[in-house]
């Protein structure tokens, strides 16, 4: 809870990322990998990178740390995606898929 930005440099194909909706649930800013599901539940407000390019991964880090302004927008952005994210609308979009 008292954390500013999460962080998850997975190198597998995670399916889908629970701790990462967990985190935009939490209004958290995301910086992770561009692996399996997780691009899917982030969408354009996480931040990705390779991780293993630790570099590129300290430097998404310390931008997200030291830009406040940044953060709290992914985050909140995040949050907000987080919300959307229901059974009913899964559901929703499960029907459209089949009726097509």
């Amino acid at each position: 809870g008292a954390a500013d930005v999460f962080a998850m440099p997975v190198e597998w194909q995670e399916p889908a990322g629970q701790v990462v909706t967990e985190a935009m649930a939490s209004g958290l800013a995301v910086v992770s990998a561009r692996s399996g599901g997780i691009p899917e539940y982030l969408g354009p407000d996480g931040v990705y990178v390779d991780p293993r390019d630790t570099v590129h991964f300290a430097d998404a880090l310390h931008a997200l740390v030291t830009s406040p302004t940044e953060r709290v927008a992914r985050g909140q952005a995040l949050r907000t995606r987080a919300e959307s994210m229901t059974w009913e609308r899964n559901v929703a979009e499960l029907m459209h898929l089949l009726a097509d």
